[in-house]
C-alpha cells in the first residue's frame, strides 16, 4: 500500500467485506419481511401515509446495523494510536469511506425496493442525512469513549438528528405525512455544518484518546458502589472456582441485557410521557417491548459468547483456557449466567407492566390487545423463552471461537430468506407463496429437532453431558410439544399454525445444553 487512505479503505474493504456483506443482508432482512407479508395480503398502496412512516423507519435500520457493521468492519481507531499518522489523517479516513458505503448502501436498497414493490420512495434527501448522521455517530463514540458519557451523548445527538429527520417528512412530534421528495439548499447547508462540526469534534477526541486523557467521569459508578457496597466481601473468598467463575461471568457480561431492557424501558416511558399520553399506546408499546426483548438478546448473544482476551476477538485466550474448571462445568456455569441475565431481563419488563396495568385498572382505562385474546397467555411465556432461544444460539456460535462461523451462517440465512422471498413475489401465485412458506416452516422445524439430536448425542458420546441432562432436556421437550400440540389443535383448531416450526424453536430452546459445550471444547483445545 502507498498511502495512508488506500491501507484504510483496502482494510475496510477486502478484511472486513463480509461483515459488509452481513450488514447488507441484515438491514434489508427485516424490511423484506414486512414488505413481502404487505405484498401477500393484497396490492400495496404507494400514496398510503402508512408509507411515510415506514420511509422513515428503513432509513432508520439502515443506519444502525448497516452504519453498525460498517464501524465494526473498520475497527477500532485505536489500534492505529502508535502509527505515525495525523489524528486528522486518522479520523477523516474513517469518516469518508464509512459515509459514503451507509449512503450507496441506502440508495441501492431503496432503489431495490422501489422496483420491487413499486414504492415511490425518495433517495437523496434520506441518502444525505445518514451521510452526516453517520460522521455524527463517529465523534460521539470518540470523544465519549470508554465512559459513561457515552450513552448520555449519543441519546443527545441521536434525539437531535432523529427530531430534525422526522421534520422533513410532515410535523415533528406528529406520524409522518408525506415523503421528504425536495432537497432544499437550506438542508444540505445543515447536514454539511453536522458533518464539518463532527469532523473537529472527532479529531479532538482522537486527539485526547491518544494522549491518554480522560474525560471527568459522571460518578454514577462510584454512588452506585457506595450504595450496594457489601463491607467483608474480601473476608468471604469464594468457595470454589466454579463460584468465582460464575461472578466473573455475570460481572463481566450478564448485567448487558438488564441494562439494555431499562433504558429502553425508561427512553420509551419518557418519550411517552412527553409527547403522548394516551394510556392504549403505551399499553401496545409494552407489548411490542416484550417482543423486542428478544432482538436486544440477538446482540447481547454475541457478548455472552465472548470468551476472547480481547474485545475483537472471540478466540479464548490462554489465561481463561488453563483455569481449573471443565469445559463442561465452563459451559454450564455461562448457560446459568445467560439464563439469569435474560431472568432478570425479562422481569424488569414484566414489573414495569404489571404496575401500568394495575394503575390504568384503577383508573377506569380498559385495555385490548390488538390480537386474539385466547393467544394472550401464551405470549408472555413466549417473551420469555424467545431470547433464551436467541441469546442462546447466538451464544453457542460465538462460544466455537470462529467468528466467521457465525458470520457465514447468519449471512446465508438471510441471504436464502432475501432472495427467495424476491423469486416467489414475482415467479409465483399467492396460494404458491403460501404453501411455499408453510413447507420451508415445516422444513426448518424437522431439521432444528434432527439438529438438536445430533448434539445431544455428540455431546453424550463426549462425556460433555450425563444422561439425566439428556433425559431432563428430552422431557422438558416433550412436555412442552405436547402443550403445543394440545393448543394448536385444541384451542386455534381452524387456524392453520404450522406446527413443526413451532416444535422445532422447543428443540432449539433445549439445545444450548449440548451445543454450549461442544463449541467451548471447539474452542478451548483448538
Amino acid at each position: 500500500m502507498r498511502t495512508i487512505p488506500r491501507a484504510l479503505i483496502w482494510e475496510l474493504l477486502v478484511q472486513g467485506r463480509w461483515m459488509l456483506i452481513l450488514g447488507v443482508l441484515a438491514a434489508n432482512f427485516m424490511p423484506a419481511l414486512l414488505f413481502t407479508a404487505l405484498a401477500q395480503t393484497g396490492p400495496i398502496d404507494p400514496t398510503d401515509s402508512s408509507f411515510s412512516v415506514l420511509c422513515v423507519m428503513l432509513t432508520q435500520i439502515h443506519l444502525f446495523i448497516f452504519g453498525a457493521m460498517v464501524f465494526f468492519a473498520q475497527g477500532q481507531v485505536s489500534r492505529l494510536y502508535a502509527a505515525p499518522v495525523p489524528n486528522s489523517t486518522l479520523v477523516i479516513w474513517h469518516m469518508l469511506p464509512a459515509m459514503f458505503l451507509v449512503a450507496a448502501e441506502l440508495v441501492l436498497s431503496t432503489m431495490a425496493f422501489n422496483a420491487a414493490f413499486h414504492f415511490n420512495w425518495p433517495l437523496w434527501g434520506p441518502a444525505l442525512f445518514v451521510a452526516a448522521a453517520v460522521p455524527a455517530m463517529q465523534a460521539t463514540f470518540w470523544q465519549t469513549e470508554k465512559s459513561l458519557w457515552l450513552p448520555l451523548i449519543l441519546g443527545i445527538v441521536g434525539g437531535a438528528l432523529g427530531l430534525w429527520f422526522k421534520s422533513r417528512f410532515g410535523p415533528t412530534f406528529s406520524p409522518a405525512q408525506h415523503l421528504w421528495s425536495n432537497v432544499t439548499p437550506a438542508e444540505i447547508a445543515t447536514l454539511t455544518v453536522v458533518a464539518i462540526v463532527s469532523y473537529y469534534a472527532a479529531v479532538a477526541g482522537v486527539a485526547r484518546n491518544r494522549r491518554g486523557d480522560t474525560i471527568p467521569p459522571l460518578g454514577i459508578v462510584a454512588w452506585i458502589g457506595r450504595i450496594l457496597d457489601q463491607p467483608g466481601r474480601a473476608d468471604r473468598p469464594f468457595k470454589s472456582p466454579a463460584q468465582a467463575q460464575h461472578w466473573f461471568e455475570f460481572e463481566q457480561k450478564g448485567w448487558a441485557l438488564p441494562a439494555a431492557v431499562l433504558l429502553g424501558l425508561v427512553f420509551g416511558v419518557s418519550v411517552w410521557t412527553i409527547f403522548n399520553r394516551d394510556p392504549h399506546d403505551l399499553f401496545q408499546g409494552f407489548l411490542v417491548g416484550g417482543g423486542a426483548i428478544s432482538i436486544v438478546a440477538f446482540v447481547g448473544s454475541m457478548i455472552m459468547g465472548h470468551t476472547g482476551s480481547i474485545d475483537t476477538s472471540y478466540e479464548m485466550g490462554h489465561f481463561l483456557a488453563s483455569r481449573p474448571i471443565t469445559t463442561r462445568e465452563l459451559s454450564r456455569i455461562i448457560l446459568e449466567m445467560v439464563a439469569r441475565s435474560i431472568l432478570l431481563a425479562w422481569s424488569i419488563w414484566a414489573v414495569a407492566f404489571l404496575i401500568f396495568y394495575l394503575i390504568a385498572m384503577a383508573s377506569g382505562v380498559t385495555l385490548q390487545p390488538k390480537f386474539p385474546a385466547r393467544m394472550l397467555w401464551l405470549y408472555f411465556p413466549a417473551t420469555l423463552l424467545g431470547p433464551w432461544i436467541v441469546c442462546t444460539a447466538g451464544a453457542s456460535m460465538g462460544l466455537t471461537g470462529h467468528r466467521w462461523f457465525f458470520i457465514e451462517i447468519v449471512c446465508g440465512g438471510l441471504f436464502v430468506f432475501i432472495m427467495s422471498s424476491l423469486i416467489s413475489q414475482y415467479f409465483l401465485s399467492r396460494e404458491e407463496r403460501v404453501l411455499l412458506a408453510r413447507v420451508c416452516a415445516e422444513v426448518i422445524g424437522v431439521l432444528l429437532v434432527l439438529g438438536t439430536a445430533w448434539a445431544m448425542i455428540a455431546a453424550r458420546q463426549r462425556a460433555m453431558i450425563s444422561w439425566p441432562t439428556v433425559y431432563a432436556a428430552s422431557g422438558v421437550w416433550v412436555i412442552a410439544t405436547a402443550l403445543i400440540v394440545f393448543f394448536r389443535f385444541g384451542v386455534l383448531k381452524n387456524e392453520q399454525h404450522p406446527i413443526l416450526i413451532m416444535i422445532g424453536l422447543l428443540a432449539l430452546a433445549v439445545a444450548p445444553v449440548a451445543t454450549a459445550p461442544l463449541a467451548l471444547a471447539w474452542n478451548r483445545n483448538r
